[in-house]
């Protein structure tokens, strides 16, 4: 069978079924690659933190169990590993959607050295988004977290304060005919400061939240009410007064 020649600088068409010429290659590889970029890094975030969160998880219960006799740990000496688990019920409000009221859980753990303290948090609760005809709406959502902070400062009764690093994502649950919410953004995170006591502890930072558009100041925190009860929550406020806000009690369970 004769070859058929092409000239030089040409593009050999007709090598290929209409639609599937070199040229029409190019925009779809990068539609693939942002919607790789738009959904599946986030994803990625989200199995990372959990990941963390359940190896600090594990690292915990299994020191936990090989300690005989139950002595407190001392930070200055070794690592301190502590683990949670809680069931909450929980309302979440946000500038134009109606405040819908979500069952929830949280399991966090946090690692803590000397002065410096590394913690993951994986939340089932509600994340405010729109639907393609852009009504603002609330639906469950599976979220993680990962923050980094320093206690620059130990006050009596060990309570500390120092500056802190916080990222978080999350991801819908709940969807209409297939269609899942959009956020302004993909990301929560920014820069602050935390503040612990022996009754809880809370972040606030300055940065961007997922669910609002420019700057916004987010404030979470989770405050003991006795020895299986706690207050969490989270309030985040950009320009234009718009909010959202999670806030819920808790059950623990581990």
């Amino acid at each position: 069978m004769r070859r058929r020649s092409v000239a030089r600088g040409a593009s050999p068409s007709h090598w290929f079924p209409p639609g599937w010429r070199p040229a029409a290659w190019g925009p779809p590889r990068r539609a693939w690659c942002g919607l790789f970029f738009r959904h599946f890094a986030r994803l990625f975030a989200i199995y990372l933190a959990i990941l963390v969160t359940l190896v600090l998880f594990m690292l915990a219960v299994r020191r936990v169990g090989a300690e005989e006799v139950k002595t407190p740990c001392d930070p200055s000496k070794t690592v301190c590993f502590t683990t949670e688990g809680w069931i909450l019920g929980q309302r979440t409000w946000s500038l134009g959607a109606e405040p819908r009221d979500l069952p929830g859980s949280r399991l966090q753990a946090e690692a803590h050295w000397k002065r410096w303290r590394f913690a993951g948090r994986a939340d089932a609760t509600g994340l405010p988004g729109t639907y393609e005809h852009g009504k603002l709406e609330t639906v469950a959502a599976i979220e993680a977290h990962l923050a980094a902070s320093w206690d620059a400062l130990v006050l009596p009764d060990r309570a500390t304060i120092g500056p802190a690093v916080a990222v978080g994502t999350g991801t819908p649950v709940e969807s209409q005919e297939g269609v899942k919410i959009e956020t302004p953004k993909r990301l929560t995170a920014g820069v602050g400061v935390r503040v612990s006591w022996p009754k809880g502890w809370a972040y606030g930072v300055v940065g961007q939240h997922q669910s609002l558009r420019g700057v916004a100041a987010v404030v979470t925190w989770q405050i003991k009410a006795g020895d299986r009860m706690a207050n969490i929550g989270t309030v985040a406020i950009a320009a234009g007064g718009h909010y959202v806000a999670t806030i819920g009690i808790a059950v623990r369970f581990h």
